[in-house]
């Protein structure tokens, strides 16, 4: 018997939901208006990281009961993979850093921003943040999480290089 205060499960992505293979790199972020923001990498043909994959995110504005159609932020093209989602709140904003797999060469990727003002309903077009960052490294893989801004502005990812 069930203690119907025990919190239910919700499942968010489920593999094969969607046309997509499989899902990774799961990020949960509480938006500004309170809208739930769920992000993950959708591989669409395979698990195989840097396969074919979209850059997606569900919404919820019932604290995870429902969830909102999937929205596609970047959509691979080929064998393109768009990964590693790690979003983060800035002030009214919600920013999210990314990254395009192998995009210069093996092991050397393009880092991305994307922005919304919005809770998540739209999404700015991806910004390339190269040259914002000092020093630079296209070996830096973002995430898994989330990011944070300290209240003095600076944006701090979590992350790993090879």
């Amino acid at each position: 018997m069930s203690d119907a205060s025990e919190p239910t499960g919700t499942d968010v992505f489920v593999a094969g939901g969607d046309g997509v293979h499989t899902y990774r790199i799961p990020a949960l972020l509480a938006a500004p208006g309170g809208t739930l923001l769920a992000f993950c990498e959708a591989r669409k043909v395979s698990l195989h990281d840097a396969s074919p994959t979209d850059l997606v995110l569900k919404r919820s504005h019932d604290g995870g009961r429902t969830w909102l159609p999937m929205q596609v932020l970047l959509r691979g093209h080929d064998t393109q993979a768009f990964m590693n989602p790690c979003p983060l709140v800035d002030g009214d904003t919600i920013l999210l850093v990314c990254l395009e797999a192998h995009a210069k060469a093996n092991r050397r990727h393009r880092h991305l921003l994307l922005r919304s003002a919005d809770d998540g309903q739209t999404w700015s077009e991806p910004e390339e943040l190269d040259g914002c960052i000092a020093p630079y490294d296209d070996t830096f893989v973002p995430g898994p999480g989330v990011s944070i801004c300290t209240r003095g502005g600076r944006l701090i990812v979590p992350g790993y290089t090879n």
